[in-house]
């Protein structure tokens, strides 16, 4: 039996926000459908596009937001990196003598 179709989303609809130069936090997540707290928890790590401030506004310029696409594209063609493949080669540490076991 087919899945209905989630009625609380939105389709992006093409509208003046495509023709802007440049897009507010908020109009940013909306456009790449990422919330604003996965924007701000991303930021300090370097992954979000870069901002710009005018006045009190932070924005992003739509050439930021276009690099951010490529590059977040070329990221995702690269091979993942598996954590257990690190702890394969982690170098083993010898257990404590003075732990006592139970």
């Amino acid at each position: 039996m087919a899945r209905p179709a989630v009625a609380d989303r939105k389709p992006i609809q093409a509208n003046a926000a495509d023709h802007v130069d440049a897009y507010s936090i908020d109009e940013f997540c909306a456009r790449h459908r990422i919330s604003p707290q996965l924007f701000y928890k991303l930021k300090p790590q370097g992954l979000m596009p870069l901002t710009f401030s005018v006045g009190t506004r932070v924005l992003i310029s739509r050439e930021a937001a276009d690099a951010w696409r490529r590059a977040r594209e070329n990221a995702a063609q690269q091979p993942p990196v598996r954590f257990c493949d690190d702890l394969a080669r982690a170098p083993s540490f010898p257990q404590s003598k003075n732990r006592k076991t139970t």
